[in-house]
């Protein structure tokens, strides 16, 4: 079963936790480009090596973009990971806040359903 494991790197501890509770150790390590990404990921999987990728869609809100901008970026980097060969991804972000605050996981069709609400949310009533 493909799964994504969404932790954020401001919490390096829940997310080791979050990667000792998954059934399958993540063969793949999404993160934002940031330094605190980089290290919550080594910490999160105890040092073990991880294939790492950068994601840019992935990064910290910057101050001239708008709420919208970072909701769209976020739809489109569930939709990318969806192109990864994994069979489980840890997932590690800077601003977890667009999906909630807490470590979460989710399989691939939750991802697109994720992808899909939150340009839905972009559309308006």
């Amino acid at each position: 079963m493909l799964t994504y494991l969404f932790v954020s790197s401001f919490d390096p501890e829940a997310a080791e936790h979050a990667v000792s509770m998954t059934p399958a150790s993540p063969d793949l390590c999404v993160i934002s480009p940031s330094t605190a990404a980089r290290e919550t990921a080594l910490f999160a999987m105890s040092g073990r090596w991880i294939f790492k990728v950068e994601e840019p869609l992935l990064a910290a809100r910057v101050p001239c973009e708008s709420g919208a901008d970072v909701i769209a970026r976020w739809a489109q980097a569930l939709r990318d990971l969806r192109a990864y060969d994994t069979r489980s991804a840890l997932v590690v972000c800077d601003e977890l806040g667009t999906l909630g605050r807490r470590p979460l996981g989710m399989d691939g069709d939750a991802l697109v359903r994720a992808a899909d609400a939150l340009e839905s949310a972009l559309a308006g009533p």
